[in-house]
């Protein structure tokens, strides 16, 4: 896969990164420096919008608050060998229907797979919410998922089909059981744009770094690095 503008800049800042480290008060000269220091390996990132998250459920309220649930994008990780991630935030949703019904995605599994109820989601963090406990019942809390990471594997559609399960409806349909529901995610992966936060945060770790024991040089030409990757991350 061709590098981005955004990781070539990733790399070469890592790269003087190391560089200068070694370049203290002009004791050792760049042209001195016999090998490339070795740098980690960037994966792509990008921010990549949601085009929609369809259920099967036939009534237009749980329609629209499903297609909330995961927000308006999602944070896609490509590695060199093609495979890809998605990072997903998980929002409340509020189901109208006779009135305000909360609800949560709480578990998210694969929909293509035999076995029922395998995780096929990788929970990065947990938060507490409310649900409605039945139709127009008791609010309760409860711990959901707040972000989590899945496997993409999209159809010629930019389509993932997910089997998730959802509190409201395990209480209201599965009698308190997981009540699992198929959902579709498709990705506008045609208007998907470089995540930048990496190279942000790289950024500002350079700019840390003082120039009091670098040569005049090389902090140059370092600090050329930076000015050109700031450029980037403002319009990736």
């Amino acid at each position: 896969m061709a590098k981005t503008k955004q990781s070539w800049l990733t790399h070469s800042l890592a790269i003087m990164l190391s560089v200068v480290m070694f370049l203290s008060m002009g004791a050792i000269n760049l042209i001195t420096v016999n090998a490339a220091p070795k740098v980690q390996t960037v994966t792509e990132k990008y921010t990549v919008p949601i085009k929609s998250l369809e259920t099967t459920a036939p009534i237009p309220a749980v329609k629209e608050a499903f297609n909330k649930a995961f927000g308006e994008t999602v944070t896609v990780t490509v590695s060199e060998d093609g495979t890809q991630t998605a990072h997903i935030k998980n929002y409340h949703m509020v189901i109208n229907l006779a009135g305000e019904n909360h609800a949560n995605v709480s578990s998210i599994v694969d929909a293509s797979t035999d076995l029922e109820g395998t995780q096929v989601a990788t929970i990065i963090s947990e938060k507490e919410e409310i649900y409605t406990k039945g139709m127009m019942g008791p609010t309760e809390k409860i711990t959901v998922p707040d972000e989590f990471t899945i496997p993409l594997k999209l159809d010629e559609n930019n389509s993932q089909r997910l089997s998730i399960t959802v509190d409201f409806m395990d209480a209201f349909l599965g009698g308190g059981k997981p009540y699992p529901t198929t959902v579709t995610l498709t990705l506008d992966m045609d208007n998907k744009v470089i995540d930048a936060s990496a190279l942000q945060a790289l950024i500002k770790e350079c700019e840390a770094i003082s120039p009091e024991n670098y040569t005049e040089e090389s902090f140059k030409a370092f600090t050329a690095v930076i000015e050109e990757a700031k450029q980037v991350a403002a319009n990736p």
